[in-house]
């Protein structure tokens, strides 16, 4: 199953695959995997983005009420910045210029471990990404050694119509998570 999953995964290069027991976890994994290999402890996620209802994963999901109200502490380390959303009056250029600045506001760029979004924010109100937003998220990892994590959950196996959805916007992600439709 890792080979086949493997040989449909946008990876130019080896890739390996590892299973857990759902999304969360995944999303959890890819994070340790992330901090284990840059050995920087941060982690920026998006508002409106939903990863899980694990510790670390509800400390990256933005959405207190119904998920996150009452239930903290949540996991350190964990800053967000706006997600593009045009009916909400934000542009792909405004929400790269957000998370730039977040490396001079909420955490240093050379801390940070991964960014992690959805292609389609799913809870968030089913927001695609822009191309530009994610061609910028890959830039500015490639700047700054950070890890690049597509949380496929919600969109993986073909539900974009594209085996992954990130495959609609030509970049190579460093690490996908997928749950739920493998099922």
């Amino acid at each position: 199953l890792s080979e086949r999953l493997l040989a449909l995964a946008p990876f130019s290069g080896p890739a390996k695959a590892a299973f857990f027991n759902a999304g969360a976890e995944a999303v959890e994994n890819a994070v340790k995997f992330a901090r284990a290999y840059t050995r920087r402890p941060a982690v920026i996620g998006f508002e409106g983005a939903f990863h899980g209802r694990t510790n670390l994963a509800l400390a990256l999901t933005s959405k207190p009420p119904p998920y996150k109200a009452g239930l903290g502490p949540f996991a350190p380390e964990v800053y967000r910045v706006p997600f593009p959303n045009l009916y909400r009056g934000v542009s792909s250029e405004d929400a790269l210029a957000a998370l730039r600045r977040a490396f001079s506001t909420l955490v240093a760029a050379e801390d940070v471990a991964a960014i992690v979004f959805e292609p389609v924010q799913g809870e968030g109100g089913f927001i695609p990404a822009p191309r530009e937003f994610v061609h910028g998220l890959r830039e500015i990892c490639d700047e700054h050694g950070i890890v690049l994590v597509c949380d496929e959950v919600q969109t993986g196996f073909a539900r974009t119509g594209r085996f992954f959805a990130v495959e609609h916007f030509d970049v190579e992600p460093d690490l996908i998570t997928v749950a739920k439709s493998i099922a």
